[in-house]
């Protein structure tokens, strides 16, 4: 699945925990532009012919993935819900 991953960023609360590989034009849009803008738990699944974008806005946690676009989607919502309880 790693390999799958072309970039992950996760928050709790409004902090950063996490954005590997580091891409600061990408996380300053997804902060400011997506983040802000999304309801608490939500979960959308973007579709295009470079990658797959997921996102999950929960309680406390917030995970947006973006993958290639072969990915299993149970896979990477599997990823998500396993980032959300740590």
């Amino acid at each position: 699945m790693k390999d799958k991953i072309l970039y992950s960023l996760i928050l709790d609360g409004n902090t950063l925990l996490a954005d590997y590989p580091k891409k600061e034009n990408l996380k300053n849009t997804i902060l400011d532009e997506i983040v802000t803008t999304m309801q608490k738990n939500r979960k959308i699944i973007l579709t295009t012919n470079k990658g797959n974008i997921f996102y999950h806005n929960g309680e406390d946690k917030t995970v947006f993935c973006v993958v290639t676009p072969d990915t299993n989607k149970s896979e990477v919502w599997l990823f998500i819900h396993q980032i959300e309880g740590l």
